[in-house]
């Protein structure tokens, strides 16, 4: 957001009011995720492993689902030229 700004020609008052603000926004959201949460720290890390696997797993398929589209219109062309 840094080069934005300065590229839109925000003035320095206006960028550090709303980057001071935007800092204490996530920091009070994260400070109290922890509070709120802090005392079930496992249950938290064990649903944030599950989560990751999943999208691990996500990746993955969709790797694998980009790379047999490929396959299948190359395959597709190659018999196409062969037609002709």
């Amino acid at each position: 957001m840094n080069l934005v700004m300065g590229a839109a020609r925000m003035n320095r008052a206006n960028f550090t009011f709303w980057g001071v603000l935007g800092e204490v926004v996530w920091v009070t959201i994260y400070v109290g995720l922890g509070y709120a949460f802090g005392d079930q720290i496992e249950t938290v890390a064990s649903i944030a492993g599950n989560f990751s696997g999943v999208l691990a797993a996500g990746a993955v398929t969709l790797g694998l689902g980009f790379w047999l589209r490929a396959a299948i219109r190359s395959e597709a062309r190659k018999r196409i030229s062969q037609i002709h």
